[in-house]
C-alpha cells in the first residue's frame, strides 16, 4: 500500500483558504484543520501550520504519531479515531499545550502514561485492545497522568466533585444555620430586655397609681377637702337665711276702756264734761281689720323681698349640689381605673 502523507494539496481542498492572498499568510492564519477520510497513511508536511490549534486526522490509515514538533506550541486538540495505530512511543510528548487527545478505535496494545504530555485532561483510548488486557493497570496508568480530569468519556472526579459541592452546600447550610441562630439569639436578647424595661414602667405606674388613689381618698376623707370655687352671691348667705325685718310702723293706740269725757254746755254756759258713748261691736270688729289690713300692707315689701332671696338661694344650693355630683364621679372614674 503506498504511503500518502499530508499535503499542501489536500490542506487547501479540505479547507476554506483565500486563493487570492499569499499562500503563506493564509496558512499561518488557520487555526483548525479537517484531513479526516483521506486516506492518509503519513503525519507529514506541517511546518507551514505555525498557528494551528485543531488537527482533525480521524479516519484514515495512520499507523505511527511522527513530525508533529511543529505544532508543539500551538495544537491543543488532536484526533486520531479510527486509524491503524499500534503504539503511542514518544510522538506527543513535544506537544506541550495538548489538552485534548482522541486514539479511540486503533490497535494500541500498549501505553503508558510517560508516552502523553503531562497537561493532558481529556483522554479516549475506547475500541482499542488494551482497555481488555490483563496487563493493563488503569490506576497505575491514571496516576501517570495527574492533570487527567475525562477518561473514555466519563469525569473522573465527579464523584469527588459532587462530594466537594455537598460538603460546601453543607458548610454554607450550616453558616446559615449558625448565623440564623445568633441573630435568634439576639433577638430575644432584645426582647428580654424591652420586657424588662415594659415591666419596670409598668410597676412604676402601678406605685404611682395607688400613691394616687390614696391621695385622692385621704383627700375625701380629709375635713380640709376643698371643693372648686362656686360663683358669689350677691348676697351673703346670712342675710338670706335671717333678713333684718324693718322696724314694724306705729299702730293706733287702742281705745282706753274708760269711757272719755265729752264737752257740752250747760244750761249756765259752762262746760260740762259727757262721757262718750261705746262703740258698737260692729264698729270695734271694722277698727280691728283696717288695723290688721295697715299691719299687712306695712309687712308685705319684707315678705315679698324674702321670697326673691329664697329663690336665689335655692340657685345657689343647686350648684353646689351639681359640684359634688362631679366629684363623686370623678373619684369613682379614679377608683375604677386604679382596679
Amino acid at each position: 500500500m503506498a504511503e500518502l502523507p499530508i499535503s499542501l494539496e489536500l490542506i487547501l481542498k479540505k479547507n476554506k483558504i483565500n486563493k487570492e492572498s499569499s499562500l503563506e499568510v493564509e496558512l499561518m492564519k488557520i487555526k483548525r484543520i479537517w484531513l479526516d477520510r483521506c486516506g492518509i497513511t503519513l503525519i507529514d508536511n506541517l511546518e507551514l501550520l505555525g498557528n494551528v490549534t485543531h488537527l482533525y486526522l480521524g479516519n484514515n490509515s495512520i499507523s505511527v504519531i511522527e513530525n508533529l514538533e511543529s505544532l508543539g506550541t500551538t495544537l491543543q486538540h488532536l484526533s486520531l479515531q479510527q486509524n491503524q495505530i499500534v503504539t503511542v512511543g514518544e510522538g506527543l510528548i513535544c506537544l506541550d499545550k495538548l489538552v485534548s487527545l482522541d486514539l479511540s478505535e486503533n490497535l494500541i496494545e500498549n501505553i503508558s502514561g510517560e508516552e502523553l504530555p503531562e497537561r493532558l485532561s481529556i483522554l479516549s483510548l475506547m475500541g482499542n485492545p488494551i482497555l481488555k488486557s490483563d496487563n493493563f493497570n488503569e490506576e497505575d496508568f491514571l496516576d501517570d497522568l495527574p492533570n487527567l480530569t475525562v477518561f473514555n468519556g466519563e469525569n473522573l472526579y465527579e464523584d469527588e466533585e459532587e462530594d466537594e459541592k455537598k460538603e460546601i452546600e453543607q458548610d454554607s447550610l450550616q453558616s446559615a444555620t449558625r448565623k440564623l441562630r445568633e441573630d435568634s439569639k439576639l433577638r430575644q436578647e432584645l426582647i428580654a430586655e424591652g420586657h424588662s424595661e415594659n415591666v419596670k414602667v409598668i410597676e412604676q405606674l402601678k406605685k404611682e397609681m395607688e400613691a394616687y388613689k390614696i391621695d385622692v381618698r385621704s383627700s375625701m376623707q380629709s375635713s380640709t377637702f376643698e371643693s372648686p370655687p362656686l360663683r358669689p352671691m350677691s348676697r351673703d348667705l346670712p342675710s338670706i337665711l335671717s333678713p333684718t325685718p324693718p322696724p314694724p310702723r306705729p299702730l293706733s293706740p287702742p281705745a282706753s276702756t274708760k269711757r272719755p269725757l265729752s264737752s257740752q254746755k250747760t244750761k249756765k254756759g259752762s262746760q260740762i264734761l259727757e262721757p262718750i258713748k261705746p262703740r258698737s261691736p260692729k264698729t270695734r270688729s271694722t277698727t280691728g281689720r283696717l288695723a290688721t289690713e295697715e299691719l299687712d300692707i306695712s309687712l308685705r315689701p319684707t315678705l315679698d323681698q324674702a321670697l326673691v332671696d329664697t329663690s336665689e338661694l335655692d340657685s345657689y344650693l343647686g350648684e353646689v349640689r351639681g359640684r359634688f355630683e362631679e366629684l363623686r364621679t370623678e373619684c369613682a372614674r379614679l377608683e375604677q381605673r386604679d382596679e
